[in-house]
């Protein structure tokens, strides 16, 4: 009745015969019947045995399935099917079987009467044309039997077609004609030589004869195809596929059994010297073992004993290949222990079989040069180069041992390739952040904070250092910054309320890094790879431990001076391109960009989130190297925006100033202004605060605070100290900075933020992704509930008890990402500077992980609180927090 329909569908009132029916939306509805059929099996069965009336039941049922598969099997004898529409009742088939034993017993041996083996490379393209329907009925149980689902409906079916003979039959068909050595042209695969066993040419070539004839079969492809479809996820099958109980696998160069053929032919690549092509079997037979080993230990362990066995084998024989380079590279003369007129044994794929008195005599001759040079040293008898050692030799003792990052295709660095641009594979992702989830872009990068400062200082501290090293600097960036549009749209946004959200990118990296030139190449050869064509990012995936990557971010220091400028201009042009791809437009600035990456990197690690769910890979210890390498880049996107866009750099360098200025102002005991301006710098203050600390260790860290207020990116006074100078900005006022980060945490709180914003969607259903070394806390009864309304601003005034903390505990977890991320800072600014190399950078990065970790291990409030050397007493810390909850929100 389904097929009638379809040819109804196309025009005919009646069903005939040898009608075409292609483009027909009955193919849709037959998809859909597969899976309304899949899930109405599981509700009969459960019927059947649950009901008192199932044996009546089943036998009604049994006795309607018994009329559907016989008159769908008619109707294809009778009418002409299109390809696609034949595909989906092939598939439908094994369905209608229901899993009831005679239904199955009579499908399977329509297997065996339908599918000739001989006839299985007939051309499916031609059969709409063709008035052969025993072609038709035969590539319908073919393409059947290779999409086979692994349900348990279609196990019986299985079972019956290896009780009815037909898995028999195919694999007899497979190994019909198959040679019982292995391909010679696989070194890996043959025997080891013994003695002065030699193969002589004749053997050779017959030996490859006889394989090109097996390979050019026709029907293979097809046959391997089948018995994959038919042993997935079926231990019976793929026992009996396999001969588990019957194969032995202590030979593995003789035909003892169908693993031993298959395992021949995945390792077997095409011939090119004698034109013997695979034709595409060694990926089939390769997937033919995978399939054979899932959830079947036996399979399993037969055949990683097969594979192990040609690894071990393969690594023999490039030992010999090495040992065979080493003697051709001696000038020593013949070996010791070697005789004039003896011959090396050779097999069949060239190798030297290396035996123990020939590698002993090697070893011999280097120890006899070695003490002869160290006996001319000694006795001061000068000689040649050449009547000492050979010239490679001397070549290899000058050349420099490699330090730091090595690329992971050339394996060299920064040392033996100076002048090639390194970069390292990272993973960029978007990230949004609703404005009223802290994503105002003006308040997170201070230019509210700047804007917001008042005309004067109060009469406290007019005339003081503040004044002249803070005030008047913040006031001038803020004057410059004014007249940009991104001071105009942070003016106008602090006047509206909106949840719209602010776009950013976050990046995380697992470490392995690459030279771009490298990269390029690698690239070209991926995309023209003649069997396996990959994506760009998908080969660098392969490259990068097969964690996920899709950007190179160059690494940017002070050993790049012999790089070339055009290389590191490129560099920079594809990680913008493709930044500006992520985000969907052009960043109006890569300095604040890379900045934000850096904070939100901080915050992820502060959260204790798990850094590798984005890519699958990546450690704690990679990626806050990766911080150092942002940071650098951070200082040559100031140094070239100088030119281009002097405000943007000023803003970025004087947020600190202008940080330092409003705490103080704030501090003061007669500044008593309530006005709508000191809230918004009240407000400034706060949101500013993790950018501020990143920016001065940035632009403020390599020269003590009394000498200037600043040291411009990249001058030379960076590039003379080893280590910080002790009167940094931050060390002489990171109180300043960590009553505002406490602040912060009281506001966060209050506005419902629990996280960096940057989690991912990956594992949701399961929760929060947390870092191995995270240590969970219960959270205090007594902490506020974050969504009351005297919490989340419908009473916001800082007289609202119901609000506030009254102990440090009552905070834990409030505190706990902050106090986190100010241990990192303070760790990060005792080691940080702008002429750090790669083996400075490892070595800084494995201290910011101790301190992370153990902020992150911490048991309570009171152990983080010691471990991050915070001094502020607990008065001053609730004080903090219940300011920055009851913060008035514009």
């Amino acid at each position: 009745e389904v097929n009638n329909a379809a040819d109804a569908d196309n025009g005919n009132s009646c069903p005939t015969r040898n009608v075409p029916i292609g483009n027909n939306p009955t193919a849709d509805a037959l998809q859909e019947l597969i899976e309304t059929l899949a899930s109405d099996i599981s509700t009969e069965e459960s019927k059947r045995t649950n009901t008192a009336g199932g044996i009546v039941e089943s036998i009604e049922h049994e006795e309607v399935d018994e009329s559907t598969l016989p008159m769908l099997l008619s109707s294809l004898k009778t009418i002409s099917l299109s390809p696609p529409l034949r595909k989906v009742i092939a598939k439908l088939l094994p369905f209608l079987t229901y899993g009831q034993v005679a239904q199955s017993k009579a499908l399977a041996s329509h297997f065996i009467t339908h599918i000739n083996f001989e006839c299985l490379s007939i051309d499916t393209s031609a059969e709409i044309e063709s008035e052969n329907t025993n072609v038709v009925l035969m590539n319908t149980f073919v393409d059947a039997a290779i999409h086979l689902p692994p349900v348990p409906v279609c196990d019986t079916l299985r079972s019956e077609l290896i009780r009815q003979g037909f898995v028999s039959n195919l694999k007899s068909f497979l190994l019909r004609g198959i040679p019982s050595y292995p391909p010679p042209w696989s070194a890996a695969l043959l025997p080891k030589v013994i003695g002065e066993t030699m193969v002589t040419k004749d053997s050779k070539e017959t030996k490859e004869t006889e394989w090109q004839i097996y390979y050019s079969r026709n029907g293979l492809q097809t046959g391997f195809q089948i018995l994959i479809g038919l042993c997935k996820e079926h231990n019976e099958t793929q026992s009996y596929i396999a001969e588990v109980e019957e194969a032995s696998m202590e030979d593995a160069n003789t035909a003892s059994s169908f693993l031993v053929v298959c395992h021949w032919i995945e390792s077997t690549s095409d011939n090119n010297v004698v034109d013997i092509s695979t034709n595409g079997l060694g990926i089939l037979a390769e997937t033919l073992l995978d399939t054979l080993s899932q959830d079947n230990e036996g399979c399993e362990t037969n055949i990683r004993a097969l594979r192990q066995h040609t690894r071990d084998r393969k690594k023999e024989l490039a030992e010999e290949r090495r040992s065979k380079a080493l003697v051709r590279m001696s000038s020593f003369g013949p070996l010791v222990g070697a005789g004039i007129g003896q011959k090396t044994p050779v097999g069949i794929s060239g190798g030297v079989a290396a035996d123990s008195t020939t590698v002993g005599g090697m070893f011999s001759a280097l120890s006899n040069v070695f003490s002869s040079r160290n006996k001319s040293s000694n006795d001061n008898i000068s000689s040649t180069p050449n009547d000492s050692k050979p010239a490679w030799m001397l070549e290899m003792e000058e050349m420099e041992d490699e330090t730091g990052l090595t690329c992971a295709v050339c394996q060299e660095g920064r040392t033996l390739q100076p002048s090639e641009l390194l970069g390292v594979y990272a993973y960029v992702k978007k990230v949004s952040i609703p404005n009223d989830k802290g994503g105002r872009r003006g308040y997170l990068d201070g230019a509210l904070l700047l804007l917001s400062l008042p005309y004067s200082l109060p009469a406290s501290l007019q005339g003081t250092a503040v004044e002249d090293d803070w005030f008047i600097p913040a006031k001038s960036a803020a004057s410059a910054l004014k007249n940009t549009s991104h001071g105009a749209s942070t003016l106008s946004a602090a006047s509206s309320v909106s949840s719209r959200p602010s776009y950013f990118l976050t990046t995380v990296t697992s470490g392995n890094a690459i030279h771009c030139s490298c990269h390029a190449r690698a690239r070209s050869a991926d995309r023209n790879h003649p069997k396996a064509p990959k994506s760009e990012w998908e080969g660098a995936s392969l490259r990068n431990s097969r964690v996920s990557c899709n950007v190179i971010l160059p690494l940017i220091t002070h050993q790049n001076s012999k790089v070339p400028v055009m290389s590191l201009e490129n560099a920079l042009g594809d990680h913008h391109t493709i930044t500006s791809n992520l985000l969907g437009s052009q960043p109006k600035s890569m300095l604040w960009l890379m900045l934000h990456d850096v904070r939100f990197l901080l915050l992820r690690m502060s959260y204790g989130e798990a850094l590798n769910a984005d890519c699958g890979g990546g450690s704690l210890t990679s990626n806050c190297a990766l911080i150092y390498y942002m940071l650098f880049m951070a200082d040559l996107f100031a140094r070239d925006a100088e030119h281009d866009s002097p405000a943007t750099v000023q803003h970025a360098k004087h947020l600190t100033t202008g940080f330092l200025a409003a705490s103080s102002i704030i501090r003061a005991s007669d500044y008593k202004d309530e006005s709508m301006n000191s809230q918004r710098m009240r407000r400034g203050l706060v949101d500013a605060a993790p950018m501020a600390s990143i920016c001065c260790i940035l632009f403020n860290n390599s020269t003590n605070d009394d000498e200037s207020s600043f040291v411009s990116s990249g001058g030379s006074n960076n590039l003379i100290t080893n280590a910080p100078p002790p009167k940094r900005r931050w060390e002489l006022h990171k109180d300043h900075f960590l009553s505002a980060l406490i602040r912060c945490a009281g506001q966060r709180y209050a506005s419902g933020i629990d996280s960096s914003g940057c989690e991912t969607s990956r594992g949701s259903s399961m929760g929060r992704l947390r870092s191995s070394s995270f240590n969970d806390w219960e959270s205090s009864s007594s902490e506020p509930k974050r969504g009351s309304s005297s919490v989340v601003g419908r009473n916001r005034q800082s007289s609202s008890n119901n609000a506030n903390v009254s102990s440090v505990e009552d905070c834990a977890a409030t505190l706990r990402p902050t106090i986190t991320m100010f241990a990192a800072l303070d760790q990060l600014s005792k080691d940080f500077l702008l002429n750090m190399d790669d083996e400075k950078i490892e070595e800084c990065a494995e201290r910011l992980v101790e301190v992370i970790e153990k902020c992150q291990k911490a048991d309570n409030i009171r152990t983080l609180l010691s471990e991050a050397n915070v001094t502020l007493s607990d008065s001053r810390i609730i004080e903090e927090v219940n300011c920055g909850m009851n913060m008035n929100r514009t």
